[in-house]
């Protein structure tokens, strides 16, 4: 059994990798230039003129790493050379690939761009590589040109060469932009946003453990309650049971942050009478103290609102899901045996038919555990909680992918480890489920 589990536990960790090199690549996606935000220059039309040098963009680009390779090998066409990907200037990378690809050799679009990058205006060579990448032909009128201009367009258009293209493979090591940004993230180095340039890490935890303050205790009342009613509602005959189910499932059809604004309107403010005004207005959270746990403090009464919210809105799934389970579990043939030799109902709910009952409630949980760690986006919102789920959509709306990235990617470690988790306490509950 213990081998099992370490077999599942290990297999995490390739699963993992291949998340997060999805989402590595997906940074590639996206339509911001990484250079460009790190500038601090949003929202940049093509058409526009860059306000910026190029000098100042090579600069930050060798500063991100841009010019290394993407990843530990390459799989590229045969025309691109491994010192490619060291041109990090958009327009030159374009023109220089464009070359490449009509045949002509590295050495001289290399000249090509030394040519460019020195002179001030520009020169035959740049013109004629200009029109040669673009239409594959010159205009240029040999019979108005000196002997050494038409010797260097003939040098050019000599070194071009019919390709047949075909993948090659190179390998780049462990200098390439995918292991510094691994390592960024769980080394906690140098990975900062995009947007305030802060070191990613550190706010992420301190997002996730708000997040977690709130979803935990909301999980842990939430489950207990519900599978408290559960079990309440089929032991006993007395039907308040029954009608407090009946209320939790109107609170379980409502949107979550339907009840939450409705919680905000009637119950943090003196509009509706003195005695609504039970809780402090969510505007008047105070984020001043030095440590979390000090914030955590003074701001304690903030989150019971929240809290109360989720559990109203959760405990009837579980709380139903449960009763429902155990009612199944008392019709099952080895219930009615024991019943036959005469034990009581309690007994045959806690004896036998409970654990049982208990299995869709640990899918519930596995499920739980991950929605706790990314956060309720829309209660994070609605009641100014600076936790993981806020701070995930912020970061995508201001395009902050070195926030995002590592955000779902932590998502997705809980997730596997959760999964990992259920299946123990799956044997726990029945040790017939043996894992080979």
């Amino acid at each position: 059994m213990l081998l099992g589990h370490l077999k599942k536990l290990i297999l995490i960790f390739p699963l993992l990798l291949a998340v997060s090199i999805i989402i590595f690549f997906a940074r590639y996606i996206v339509p911001q230039d990484p250079v460009e935000q790190s500038l601090g220059i949003f929202h940049q039309e093509e058409s526009d003129a860059a306000p910026y040098t190029k000098e100042a963009y090579e600069n930050e680009a060798f500063k991100l790493g841009l010019d290394k390779a993407k990843f530990y090998f390459s799989i590229r066409p045969n025309y691109l050379p491994k010192d490619y990907d060291q041109i990090v200037y958009p327009l030159e990378k374009k023109k220089a690939k464009k070359l490449l690809a009509a045949g002509y050799s590295w050495d001289k679009v290399q000249s090509y761009l030394k040519i460019n990058n020195s002179s001030t205006t520009p020169s035959l060579l740049t013109k004629i590589a200009d029109e040669l990448s673009e239409k594959g032909t010159t205009s240029i009128d040999y019979s108005e040109l000196e002997a050494n201009d038409i010797k260097l367009i003939d040098e050019f258009k000599a070194s071009q060469t019919s390709n047949w293209f075909y993948p090659s493979f190179q390998w780049n090591g462990t200098n390439n932009q995918y292991h510094y940004w691994i390592s960024s993230i769980f080394g906690n180095k140098e990975l900062k946003s995009k947007i305030s340039h802060n070191l990613v890490m550190p706010k992420i935890m301190k997002a996730l453990a708000w997040t977690l303050s709130i979803s935990l205790l909301s999980i842990l009342i939430s489950y207990l309650l519900g599978i408290f009613l559960g079990y309440k509602q089929v032991s006993s005959n007395a039907s308040i049971w029954k009608n407090i189910q009946i209320m939790l499932d109107i609170f379980f059809t409502m949107p979550l942050f339907w009840i939450a604004t409705l919680a905000i309107v009637f119950f943090t403010t003196s509009d509706y009478g003195k005695l609504t005004n039970i809780f402090p207005a969510v505007h008047a959270m105070d984020f001043s103290g030095d440590t979390f746990l000090k914030q955590l403090f003074d701001n304690f009464l903030h989150l019971i609102l929240p809290i109360i919210c989720v559990v109203l809105h959760t405990t009837g799934n579980i709380s139903s899901i449960m009763a429902s389970n155990l009612k199944t579990q008392l019709n099952r043939p080895y219930i009615l045996t024991a019943k036959q030799k005469g034990l009581p109902k309690k007994a045959l709910i806690k004896g036998h038919g409970f654990k049982n009952a208990m299995f869709p409630i640990l899918t519930l949980l596995t499920n739980a555990i991950p929605a706790a760690v990314s956060g309720s986006l829309i209660l994070e919102i609605i009641f100014n909680i600076p936790g993981i789920g806020k701070l995930l959509y912020s970061s995508i709306l201001l395009a902050d992918w070195n926030m995002v990235f590592p955000i779902v990617l932590l998502i997705a470690l809980v997730t596997t480890i959760s999964f990992w988790l259920a299946d123990i306490l799956y044997e726990s509950f029945d040790p017939r489920l043996k894992l080979s």
